[in-house]
């Protein structure tokens, strides 16, 4: 794959979400449970009810996503 397949791959991702079906079908049941427990008084956040653990820090994807860039 070339880089600016890559590239064109990666702002798809940033600009319609994930490829992996799993996480499309997760969020949208988490933040439908976690507005039911959040309306019966619970603390919990949207993460408690993904099943995948979600990126916490994406900087450091967008990091690397750079130095792939870079590396032509």
């Amino acid at each position: 794959m070339s880089t600016s397949e890559f590239a064109s791959w990666v702002a798809y991702v940033r600009e319609n979400g994930p490829l992996d079906m799993q996480r499309r079908y997760d969020e949208p049941a988490a933040m439908i449970a976690h507005t039911v427990a959040a309306a019966n008084g619970s603390r919990a956040k949207v993460e408690d009810f993904l099943r995948y653990a979600p990126q916490s820090n994406l900087s450091d994807l967008d990091q690397s996503i750079a130095k792939i860039l870079r590396a032509k």
